[in-house]
């Protein structure tokens, strides 16, 4: 829209006489046609009342298009909006009245009514008139003249403004490659990074929106600056332009704040320097002492090693002490007696959790001969039964360990064992101990042991619950065990 307005604008200067005098004489000669040659009207709805048309038209007669119609419904089809028609009955300017003061085509359209004497006018004679007017339909797409007098009636049309709104166009700033509807074109150069603005420091300049930044920092004159020297002292704030103008004014203020700067600077390096000779030293001390400490930690060190080699040594005699202490502590007997204390408390373990349905006794050697060395056992009591027995019987079993005359003793172990359950009557004549004996057999129970014991092997109904009640096995809730060996070789 804009280059053809500069085009129409360069093209009426050449034709502004012609212009002029063919508007005038072609508006008084459509009053003419219409038979009212010494007719004028107040106002645009009193002419169409007389013309018979536009919104006055009559509805008892068949519509009747004539030029005056034609004309206003192109002109209408052209443009949506009304900015700056400007009319003046006092001129003859009708540039001004074409196309406005800002130079831009408005929706509308009028006649005049008002001027010279119109009688007479023939059609004929406006060749040139129409010829100039129809170029100016020519170059905005009307299908007939252009025709405006000083009237400043206005029908807009907002069909066509919805269509001319809805107009595909492109951003005029440089590379940006924005597109779209004609409607939003105000909407767009608000956020435009290419739009023109002006500085924000008002130093005249326009720069597009996304360079503001760039331009107030390395170009605008009028933009706030530190003075160079403000890390000497200086608190000096001006202008870009006005910087040069400081500088020079400044100069001997600068140099003494310059010089007291180097001074104070001096100062700060003699104290530093200061500094770090005393660093230095304690530096040096620290290093020593760190080598001190080095050696005495690797002094500390040997002597762990030392002492973890001594620690060692002294775990494998405390482990034979031990052994020895454990050897000493197992009786040597072919007669031993075990005595069971707390039943009440042990039947009730058995009968509850099945991993405390058993106890042993403590191991005993037995004795070969005369020697005193022997076959390492225990006897293992289930005070609730097993196998057989379980819940009604009391079992009780031997297990040969291994013990630290295997290796000379004669396998399989093949003595005759006699288990006892002593009564205990206070009268020894009136007791009825409970016995059972069995002699070792060529069974895994009795063969050399290759772990720490063997299955044991033995009674599962030693006695019944009914028998241990019966008599005085159990007096303050213990009773006793015997285990008798004996030789089947004698």
């Amino acid at each position: 829209m804009d280059s053809f307005l500069e085009n129409v604008e360069q093209w009426t200067k050449r034709e502004e006489q012609r212009k002029t005098e063919a508007l005038n004489k072609l508006a008084y000669l459509i009053v003419m046609s219409q038979g009212a040659p010494d007719k004028s009207f107040d106002t645009l709805s009193d002419l169409e009342l007389h013309l018979d048309v536009g919104d006055n038209q009559s509805s008892a007669r068949l519509p009747k298009e004539n030029l005056y119609d034609c004309l206003r419904r192109d002109w209408a089809k052209q443009f949506s909006t009304i900015t700056n028609l400007k009319t003046k009955k006092d001129t003859a300017n009708q540039e001004d009245l074409l196309f406005g003061s800002c130079s831009e085509l408005c929706q509308g359209w009028a006649l005049a009514t008002e001027g010279e004497e119109a009688a007479g006018v023939q059609w004929e004679g406006f060749e040139d008139e129409v010829e100039l007017l129809n170029s100016i339909a020519a170059h905005i797409g009307l299908k007939h003249p252009i025709i405006y007098d000083t009237f400043n009636d206005i029908f807009p049309d907002k069909a066509t403004e919805r269509k001319i709104l809805s107009l595909a166009i492109r951003c005029p700033n440089d590379s940006c490659g924005w597109t779209g509807e004609l409607r939003n074109k105000e909407e767009h150069f608000k956020q435009c990074n290419k739009f023109p603005v002006t500085c924000p420091n008002n130093c005249g300049r326009s720069v597009s929106r996304d360079m503001v930044s760039t331009h107030t920092e390395d170009e605008c004159p009028r933009t706030i600056l530190s003075c160079p020297f403000a890390r000497v002292g200086c608190k000096q704030k001006v202008q870009r332009q006005e910087m040069e103008s400081h500088l020079d004014s400044t100069t001997r203020v600068h140099l003494d704040f310059t010089y007291s700067k180097n001074n104070n600077t001096e100062d700060e390096l003699m104290d530093t320097k200061t500094k770090l000779i005393e660093t230095k030293a304690e530096l040096s001390k620290t290093k020593a002492e760190l080598s001190k400490t080095k050696a005495e930690l690797s002094k500390t060190k040997a002597e762990l090693s030392k002492t973890k080699v001594e620690l060692s040594e002294t775990k494998v005699e405390l482990k034979e002490a031990v052994k020895q202490l454990k050897l000493l502590s197992v009786k040597h007997t072919n007669s031993f007696l075990w005595r069971i204390d707390g039943f009440s408390e042990i039947l009730k373990r058995a009968q509850t959790d099945k991993d405390e349905n058993d106890i042993c006794s403590d191991p005993f050697y037995t004795k070969i001969g005369t020697e005193s060395y022997g076959y390492k056992l225990k006897v293992e009591f289930y005070p609730n039964g097993f196998g057989n027995g379980k819940n009604t019987h009391l079992s009780v079993s031997i297990i040969v360990m291994k013990g630290e005359y295997d290796v000379i003793l004669p396998w399989p172990f093949a003595e005759n064992v006699k288990l006892t359950l002593i009564d205990q009557q206070e009268n020894p004549g009136q007791r009825q101990n409970k016995t059972k004996e069995f002699v070792g057999k060529d069974l895994k129970s009795f063969a050399r042991p290759v772990t720490d014991e063997n299955i044991g092997w033995g009674f599962d109904e030693f006695v019944s619950r009914e028998e241990l009640y019966a008599r005085r096995f159990i007096v303050d809730d213990t009773l006793f065990l015997q285990v008798e060996i004996k030789s089947t070789s004698s």
